[in-house]
């Protein structure tokens, strides 16, 4: 039985449709995505934890540790959460701002393709 494979945009490799976001996952990468996908990657948006807890309207003490580095369901369990950045769909990108390291976040091109993936299923 023949197989279609889904081309990404982007990179022109197959997107993997095994990859499934939770809802709070696509939230946060919604949340950084660029206006324009086919801008350079340079020019895509970089934020800090604290501007995306803003931009998602998070509370100051939450900390989306659980959405960016993922979980473990218990300890000892083989059933993982991974996060974005482990999947490699959010990348951090540190500056050095008057000598201060600034911890940025920017989504991936992965993260765009997974995100109108997930946009597609709700459909």
């Amino acid at each position: 039985m023949p197989v279609s494979v889904k081309i990404g945009p982007f990179s022109n490799q197959p997107v993997r449709p095994d990859l499934p976001l939770r809802t709070p996952q696509a939230r946060v990468l919604a949340a950084l995505a660029p206006a324009d996908p086919s801008d350079p990657v340079s020019e895509w948006p970089l934020v800090t934890r604290a501007q995306l807890r803003c931009k998602m309207g998070f509370s100051p003490t939450h900390t989306m540790n659980r959405l960016l580095n993922g979980q473990n369901d218990r300890p000892g369990s083989k059933h993982t959460n991974p996060g974005l950045i482990p999947l490699g769909l959010i990348e951090v990108v540190v500056l050095n701002i008057e000598g201060v390291d600034e911890v940025n976040l920017r989504i991936t091109k992965k993260g765009i393709q997974c995100l109108s993936l997930h946009d597609e299923k709700k459909k």
